[in-house]
This record gives C-alpha cells, sequence and structure tokens, in this order.
C-alpha cells in the first residue's frame, strides 16, 4: 500500500507570501493593483516613475500600461496616468475589496503587513468570499465566537487577531482567512481538526482561540 503523502507547512511554505512580489502576478493583477493604487492615493494625474517605485518587475510594465489604455481604463501624457470613468469605476470597486480584506485583521503587526497581506488575498479569494467579507464589514453588531468554544459542524471565519506575522502567512498557506468556510469535523482538550475545501488540518486551542467564527 502506497505511504500516504503529508503536507508541511513550515519556513517555506509562508516564505513565499512574505517575499512575494509583482513578479509573481500576471497582467491582470497588475492592472488591478496599478487602478488600486491610483484611486487609493487620490492622485491625478498620477505620475508613472512613481508607479515603477512600487513594482519590481518593471518588465511587463510597459504591456500592461498599453493594454490599459486599450482597454479605455487609463489614457497616458507626459509621463503621467489619467484615469477614466470606466477605469475609476473599476478602480473602487477593486479598492472597496481590498479594504474589505484588511480590516479583517484585528492585530496586524503593521499597517504595511496588513495592506500587503490584503493584496495577496485580493488576487485568490473567491467573488463569493470577498462579497461575504464585504457584508460582514458593514454589518453592526455580528456576534462571532472563538473558535475553540464553538459548536457547531459549520462556520465562515470572521476575523484573525494573531500578533505573529509568521503565524499569519501560516494560516493564509492553509487557506484559513476571513470569509473562507470550513467545517469542524472534531475536537478535544488539545487541538481542533477542520476542513477546508478539501483539506483537514489540526489547529491547537491557541490558534483556535485567535480565530474569530461566525455561523
Amino acid at each position: 500500500m502506497p505511504r500516504r503523502r503529508q503536507r508541511r507547512f513550515g519556513k517555506r511554505t509562508h516564505q513565499k507570501f512574505r517575499n512575494y512580489d509583482y513578479s509573481h502576478q500576471n497582467i491582470k493583477e497588475l492592472q488591478e493593483d496599478i487602478l488600486r493604487m491610483i484611486v487609493e492615493k487620490g492622485i491625478q494625474p498620477f505620475p508613472i516613475p512613481e508607479i515603477i517605485k512600487h513594482c519590481e518587475n518593471t518588465k511587463k510594465l510597459g504591456r500592461v500600461l498599453d493594454l490599459m489604455e486599450q482597454h479605455l481604463f487609463i489614457t497616458i501624457k507626459d509621463s503621467h496616468i489619467f484615469l477614466t470613468q470606466k477605469g475609476e469605476t473599476y478602480g473602487m470597486i477593486i479598492a472597496k475589496k481590498h479594504q474589505a480584506i484588511e480590516s479583517a485583521f484585528l492585530n496586524p503587526i503593521s499597517p504595511v503587513n496588513s495592506h500587503k497581506i490584503a493584496s495577496i488575498l485580493e488576487h485568490s479569494l473567491s467573488s463569493r468570499a470577498i462579497e461575504q467579507l464585504i457584508f460582514m464589514q458593514h454589518t453592526k453588531n455580528i456576534k462571532s465566537f472563538p473558535l475553540d468554544d464553538y459548536n457547531l459542524p459549520q462556520a465562515t471565519i470572521y476575523r484573525i487577531t494573531f500578533d505573529s506575522e509568521k503565524l499569519f502567512y501560516k494560516m493564509i498557506s492553509l487557506g484559513i482567512y476571513p470569509g473562507q468556510r470550513i467545517e469542524i469535523s472534531h475536537q478535544n482538550n488539545n487541538n481542533q481538526i477542520i476542513k477546508v475545501k478539501n483539506s483537514r488540518f489540526a489547529i491547537d486551542r491557541f490558534i483556535a482561540r485567535n480565530i474569530q467564527v461566525i455561523p
């Protein structure tokens, strides 16, 4: 009988998230990040050198800007970007998604890291998960529960409150982040077994205590 391969989650797993940069992004993601950056900064027209400063893979940048101009998101003049109405509308939608994800982390190590986490997740979360985050962000008086004190078989992750950056990235690598639907298949005094999509994980009580969930 073949041995079952076990997944390992350690330094390498969360390292890829910590070292995430624009070189890993595809053209669409770069377009979205540029539109969001311009909307968040609120500068019109937006200087292209400012985008170059935040974009580590500048080889793609020229192609991305050309495509954005072809799709009528922007116009370019004198090394500055002007958002069209279409580009501004789309950028505001992207910024709203980003803010919803970022607000789901109560205790980020720093605003920069919280912003970076949101930049990673906005391209990997499903539309349904992002809609759930936006709904939770604008819904007052949501009653959430620590995962280690939750008895129903299914839940949606509401907030994560770790103080450790390493734990943040480890949870993300496991698919455990706000808006994600999970199943709780077993729990005892020491740990809980949860199912995320098609994978099962054992998490200890300390971690479970810092994951807030809603039914």
